[in-house]
């Protein structure tokens, strides 16, 4: 039973920003592919203006957010429901919450900084542009050399580096989407959760490690090339930028698949 105890305003705000932040369910795939589902599905809890609680994943019977107010030490209600929230507190800080009526099988776990979709996510999507971009202007601006009777002038080392870097932007793209709508169909179809997707599955995975893996190197590789290309700074600043911001990307990329076991070989899900 909740402690109903009264707080005042300030100790409810202060308890309020120890649950800010994001949060994992337990109720989802850990050592395995699917555990990607929790870079999108992370639950986040913000203060309002006037330091509630603010939750807006969790809605009442209306649609809108739960209306929690401070019920005790870490403890809340739903201003319009018998709900209650309550977190766990150690050393001072929150590390899991859970409600009332779910708590025997779901809790929610902070999620671990390096997991945390707050920053993930933005640069994921960052990454996501940078890759696309690159490949939408390769073949632009080949077309546009073609038009105007230029070449592109790079010395043989640094041409092949930069054929590469647009070949592994190509394969991490394709092998992204390639996820992408496995794990759709996945969802959609219940039925492909057994056996038949293993191959499925285990193709991706082999994709993956040599697609991320070997985007990396060859970002890497196009990045050296760049950099020790003469001419000065105001002349190549541009090259420059984007070859590490293709480092970048492709980094991200494969942080991702590595904390989420895309980059992996096991059928097991």
């Amino acid at each position: 039973r909740g402690d109903s105890r009264k707080i005042d305003a300030k100790a409810a705000r202060e308890n309020a920003e120890k649950l800010a932040g994001n949060w994992s369910t337990s109720r989802r795939s850990f050592s395995n592919f699917l555990s990607i589902t929790d870079l999108i599905g992370q639950t986040e809890i913000a203060l309002g203006e006037d330091g509630e609680l603010v939750v807006p994943a969790m809605t009442g019977l209306d649609g809108q957010p739960r209306k929690w107010v401070a019920a005790g030490p870490m403890l809340w209600r739903d201003a319009n429901s018998h709900e209650m929230l309550g977190a766990k507190v150690v050393d001072g800080e929150a590390v899991r919450f859970s409600l009332g009526s779910i708590a025997p099988i779901i809790v929610w776990d902070r999620t671990p900084w390096y997991r945390d979709a707050s920053w993930l996510l933005p640069l994921v999507y960052l990454s996501l542009a940078v890759l696309l971009l690159t490949v939408i202007f390769w073949p632009v601006r080949a077309l546009v050399r073609r038009r105007y009777g230029s070449k592109l002038e790079l010395e043989r080392r640094e041409l092949l580096a930069y054929r590469a870097s647009r070949i592994g932007a190509v394969a991490i793209l394709a092998v992204l989407i390639g996820w992408a709508v496995a794990i759709s169909m996945m969802f959609e179809n219940l039925n492909l959760l057994s056996s038949s997707i293993v191959p499925v599955i285990i193709i991706l995975q082999i994709l993956s490690i040599i697609a991320f893996v070997g985007g990396l190197g060859v970002m890497l590789w196009y990045a050296w090339t760049v950099w020790r290309r003469s001419g000065g700074w105001k002349a190549t600043w541009k090259a420059k930028l984007w070859s590490v911001l293709l480092v970048i990307s492709a980094l991200a990329v494969l942080w991702v698949g590595l904390l989420y076991h895309l980059v992996d070989i096991t059928p097991n899900f």
